[in-house]
């Protein structure tokens, strides 16, 4: 499964399920509004990438990719750099042009380094326009119908997930033209994956014919080796963590396991069940102010439903969703599922979850599972190819709020040539890395 990625209106977007369906922001003013958002159709997303973008053409279109600054930057006038870096931020339905801003790649304890920092943007957010109507409204139409208890429609041959995220061959092909644009013989790859991301950059380096160095940063699984119920099971057992460290332990989120099977009303209109809430509670950050809210979020889902004023937790799950309209979720949120779907079968070869699983966990796990069904799991989108004698590293986060280090270290049986890497962080979508080409992740060639 990201720097903090703002929604070009209102909403949080963050990393795996938060990359996504968004960690939301307290209200400001300390309001409650439920009143639904102004956002454009899904379609119509567009944000503009400016000159801080690259449109690499490939095969009669394009992939796009974002310049960042490496806090020590290139000298000038240098022809070629010593390193081309590919970063992917993760999600999916990250739009990197939100979040460029505030990334950067450290080289800790190289004088006078060579690097040239590229992050890829997803194609949803680059060529919205090629998308079909018929894979979006399916989509959509499974998405809001697993709020419900009766049975999933999900998206089947509506959609075909080369539309919203390029193929691992078509990335291979981008990676190599961008690199006889900004390097030569000597520059070498550097291929760097957080969460989703590192799945994606791993089919990719499968792909491509130049040798690379493969760095999977706080990493969602293996694709050959986990599985969407892996990640809603993980996710959930991270949320009970979060609600145990807030005072919510063992009797408490037994009641909340009651709470969200059985929830279900109306704001302006718009229905919010289990499944919302769950969605908006996985989406919040780490922090103080966070904390407040989550606490405030647990309170209302509690709350009999025929007793709701101003609900906090609909407020949120809105967000968290992007809903707009009656039903309508953002089209961030939809690329979310869809890259899930295409990335990960629905269930896999680890039967057994995080140690405590308890009624509250496979509660949450199973709402989360209804909503990854919005379309059918095929890992149709090539991800599941893994680069034979690889090389890098995988940078395990031990803290990681929403994958457990076993899910993460699956890279590790998959691909044994990669080394491992601990770095503790209590943010799951932190995207500052610190790379040392003398390192375990990058060794920079003797001149």
């Amino acid at each position: 499964m990201w720097s903090s990625i703002r929604h070009s209106r209102n909403i949080l977007i963050v990393g795996l399920l938060a990359s996504a369906v968004g960690a939301c922001e307290p209200p400001s003013g300390g309001g409650t509004s439920t009143k639904p958002l102004t956002d454009p159709p899904a379609k119509d997303y567009q944000v503009e990438c400016g000159d801080r973008c690259l449109e690499v053409p490939i095969d009669g279109t394009s992939v796009q990719f974002v310049r960042i600054d490496a806090e020590q930057a290139r000298p000038e006038g240098e022809m070629a750099p010593d390193f081309l870096t590919i970063l992917d931020i993760g999600g999916p339905g990250a739009d990197v042009a939100l979040a460029a801003e505030g990334a950067h790649l450290t080289y800790a304890g190289v004088a006078n380094h060579s690097n040239a920092v590229f992050a890829i943007r997803e194609r949803w957010a680059s060529h919205s326009e090629t998308i079909s109507n018929g894979c979006i409204q399916a989509v959509n139409s499974a998405a809001v119908k697993a709020r419900a208890s009766g049975p999933l429609s999900p998206a089947g041959a509506e959609c075909d997930s080369a539309e919203w995220f390029d193929t691992p061959d078509r990335m291979a092909d981008a990676i190599e033209a961008l690199l006889a644009m900004v390097g030569d013989e000597k520059t070498q790859v550097v291929l760097v994956g957080r969460s989703f991301g590192a799945a994606r950059l791993a089919a990719t380096a499968a792909s491509m014919a130049r040798p690379n160095h493969l760095v999977l940063v706080g990493p969602a699984p293996s694709t050959s080796s986990g599985s969407v119920r892996d990640l809603a099971r993980s996710m959930s057992f991270g949320l009970a963590n979060r609600l145990a460290a807030l005072g919510c332990v063992e009797a408490c989120q037994l009641d909340l396991a009651d709470a969200l099977e059985h929830m279900r009303f109306e704001v302006d209109g718009r229905e919010v069940a289990g499944l919302d809430a769950v969605v908006a509670l996985v989406g919040m950050r780490p922090g103080a102010a966070e904390d407040a809210l989550v606490k405030s979020m647990l309170a209302d889902v509690q709350t009999p439903n025929d007793e709701r004023g101003d609900s906090v937790i609909a407020q949120q799950a809105f967000l968290a969703e992007q809903r707009f309209g009656d039903k309508d979720l953002g089209l961030a949120v939809l690329a979310h599922l869809m890259g899930v779907c295409s990335g990960y079968q629905l269930e896999g070869k680890n039967a057994e979850g995080p140690v405590g699983d308890s009624r509250f966990v496979s509660t949450a796990e199973q709402l989360l599972l209804r909503w990854y069904s919005a379309c059918r799991h095929s890992a149709a989108g090539g991800m599941n190819l893994l680069p034979t004698g690889a090389s890098g590293c995988v940078i395990i986060n031990p803290d990681d709020p929403l994958l457990t280090p076993s899910l993460q270290r699956t890279w590790l049986t998959d691909l044994p040539g990669l080394v491992e890497v601990e770095r503790a962080n209590v943010v799951h979508d932190s995207i500052r890395i610190e790379l040392d080409p003398n390192g375990p992740c990058v060794t920079k060639p003797a001149p």
